[in-house]
């Protein structure tokens, strides 16, 4: 009965915004926000608020389905002037997520997302801008700076005095596990007090629940069932969140601004010793490997802190409270080591020793005494003696060939002294001398970047070659507690050396003869999950296996892939989870190859899969204009409704980009080609939101 309740609510609410508004022209870019992030501000919410501007309406429709996620953030926006306004809508969605669509309703004209190639993105706003229309486009604003891991997109456009808007942005994003939980949050800042603000979140897991909890904005108070102004619906393979705050609840946290904060849900799933969860439908399959080990293994870890001046005052003695912190949490078995660096490089031991008791009070005592920021900056120094402590270690100690090797990197700057300064130099030495015996890579880096200072992605391309990430810690007054966070999420290895195998008949099929993402892991931690995806045209997989080493001996972990009609699933989750994934895994792969022809190739097969499966990503934009009829007659341009076929195809040596048709499945536009702006709007809004019911029916079904 709830669940009807839900469905009439939302389908009303829906109705409500579609009816009530009309357009101009918008353009909507990604661009990087790194540049305002450094500037505190208390504007930075939701909804841009002037006296002449109300907000009638916000809501935020999540659905999750085995980890996925789809977000709708709609907002109706009057202009209460008599005269004509420019009225703004701006929205944070996680650094990890696509947008893939954005629409606006004024009056009875509908506007829809058009996803183009960057470059041409901007000319076509440029066009229309020139051409006199009403033109906007999403931009980072200053001085709004984002939520940690959020980015913020502001689209702003002229509305008729009297009138209304309807803003409608839809994004993808894949829930990462961390510390035994997967987390979402929602910000729901729509800087005034609001009479209609909701938030309905619904995730569906098949593998069923094991525990999940909630957190309110402005709150950390952990809540499992229903509360004030929230409605919760439990059942073994379901959760339904209903979050409805009223004015007073709104008030009471900022009289003029509303609510301040997050809405958080953080849950797991039930996990079985075995290779995991594998859903396939036709030709696309997902994997998602959270298997917990019989026993966690040991680990040789080595700290390597930046102590150079920049890194005076808050920052060092944070650092030094974190280490304080981190290191009691040592296990036994595992080996440990600390660097630290300015201009000179200082090892607390010449090897790594065991987590003896007395080992860590003796680091401790010299974290106390010498983690003091001074001179220079010689990251060179610093990561190269980090990696012969490990070579040096395992010629001594043969048993820990098999422990995770891990370097936590912490720095808040770029190199200014040592043998050199170039960054690319120092990436490809640290690449060279990080080698096993095999040829792979022997440590995993984890940078962390402290602040904004730093080239964050010299951090996040010197991790990805080394089999980590790079993480940003942000300068505030938790920032020790950020570093604990970090050290938590790699404190316990579970496996090492993963290779993921998939079989056809007792064969193992050869994955780089197919679209599949990276199959070959350094190390898997618990509280983690490991996600592959593939396309094995013409191939039914039989079962997977998952080849690793454990605590005491290697292991063979193994799953039969189930269909995604069996679980009832979406039909078309594997292919959009596969698009996601897979569009990710190619930005990063060109990021960081030497071969620039080669990163060009790969850049543009992840610019063809975002035009194909219409994500805005680093390599295309969205972009709204005034006739969407006139389409078709301009020279060089395509049917808007065909945006999901348009493939955008590179001459490498000439770097043009020539725009042809080809023959492709979106999985937001319809396979059939329509022409008019009417059925160009129930395939661009209805669609998506048909979509997302039919993911919620198949759940109340089963």
């Amino acid at each position: 009965m709830m669940f009807s309740v839900i469905y009439m609510k939302l389908f009303s609410f829906t109705i409500f915004g579609i009816v009530t508004c009309r357009y101009n022209t918008l353009s909507l870019l990604a661009r990087d926000p790194l540049p305002f992030r450094h500037e505190r501000s208390s504007n930075a919410n939701n909804m841009e608020s002037r006296n002449e501007t109300k907000v009638e309406s916000m809501t935020v429709e999540s659905s999750v389905s085995t980890r996925f996620a789809e977000v709708i953030v709609r907002s109706v926006v009057v202009n209460q002037l008599n005269t004509d306004n420019e009225v703004s809508f701006t929205v944070q969605i996680p650094q990890s997520a696509f947008i893939y669509n954005f629409s606006m309703m004024i009056g009875d004209k509908l506007y829809v997302g058009i996803l183009m190639e960057k470059e041409k993105a901007k000319h076509e706003y440029g066009r229309a801008r020139d051409q006199g229309q009403s033109a906007g486009y999403v931009h980072q604003q200053r001085p709004l700076v984002p939520d940690r891991d959020m980015d913020i997109f502001t689209i702003s456009i002229n509305v008729a005095s009297k009138s209304c808007v309807t803003f409608e942005l839809v994004y993808q994003e894949l829930l990462e596990r961390k510390v035994g939980y997967y987390e979402q949050r929602f910000n729901v800042h729509p800087n005034q007090i609001l009479a209609n603000l909701t938030l309905i979140a619904r995730y569906f897991e098949p593998q069923g629940f094991s525990d999940y909890y909630y957190t309110k904005p402005g709150s950390d108070i952990v809540l499992r069932a229903s509360s004030e102004n929230v409605v919760v619906s439990q059942s073994p393979e379901k959760l339904w969140i209903i979050y409805n705050p009223t004015v007073e609840e709104q008030t009471s946290i900022d009289p003029q601004k509303g609510l301040v904060g997050q809405f958080v849900v953080r849950y797991d799933i039930t996990h079985k010793l075995d290779a995991g969860l594998i859903i396939y439908n036709k030709d696309f399959m997902a994997h998602f490997f959270s298997s917990p080990p019989v026993k966690t293994m040991g680990k040789s870890i080595v700290f390597v802190i930046d102590i150079s001046g920049s890194m005076s005052g808050r920052k060092i003695e944070q650092v030094k409270q974190a280490m304080l912190a981190i290191l009691p949490q040592l296990q036994e078995e595992d080996y440990f080591n600390i660097i630290i660096f300015d201009h000179d490089v200082i090892a607390w031991r010449d090897a790594s020793v065991m987590a003896s008791k007395d080992n860590i009070e003796l680091a401790l005592d010299f974290s106390r005494k010498r983690i003091v920021a001074r001179g220079s900056t010689n990251i060179y120094g610093a990561l190269l003696n980090a990696l012969k402590l490990f070579s040096t270690q395992l010629n001594v100690a043969d048993h820990l060939r098999h422990y995770a090797k891990i370097i936590v990197f912490l720095t808040d700057g770029s190199p200014t002294s040592g043998k050199t300064t170039n960054l690319k130099e120092i990436r490809s030495e640290v690449k060279n001398v990080n080698k096993n015996e095999g040829g792979g890579r022997l440590v995993s880096i984890y940078a962390l970047g402290f602040g904004f200072g730093m080239d964050f992605n010299f951090l996040k391309h010197l991790s990805w070659e080394n089999g980590g990430v790079a993480r940003r810690i942000y300068d505030a007054v938790d920032a020790g507690k950020q570093l604990d966070g970090f050290y938590k999420e790699i404190q316990s290895p579970c496996y090492v050396d993963l290779q993921f195998n998939y079989m056809v008949d007792d064969t193992v099929l050869i994955t780089n003869d197919y679209d599949v993402s990276e199959t070959s892991y350094m190390v898997y931690y618990c509280g983690s999950e490991i996600v592959v995806v593939g396309k094995f045209e013409n191939e039914v997989i039989d079962v997977a296996k998952i080849r690793a080493t454990g605590a005491d001996q290697a292991v063979t972990l193994t799953s039969t892939p189930v269909s995604s009609d069996s679980l009832h699933i979406n039909p078309l989750f594997t292919e959009r989870l596969w698009a996601y994934a897979m569009i990710k895994d190619l930005i990063k792969e060109s990021d960081i190859l030497e071969d620039n022809i080669r990163a060009s190739e790969i850049k543009l097969r992840a610019l063809n899969m975002s035009l194909q499966y219409h994500l805005v990503t680093p390599l295309t934009s969205l972009v709204v204009t005034e006739a969407l009829g006139d389409m078709e007659r301009r020279p060089n341009s395509r049917n808007p409704t065909e945006m999901g076929s348009i493939q955008a195809k590179k001459d490498v040596n000439q770097n043009t980009y020539m725009y042809n048709d080809i023959n492709a499945n979106s999985v937001v536009i319809a396979n059939s080609r329509i022409s008019s702006a009417t059925s160009l709007a129930i395939n661009i809004i209805l669609k998506p939101l048909l979509l997302t019911v039919s993911i919620t029916l198949y759940h109340v079904v089963s």
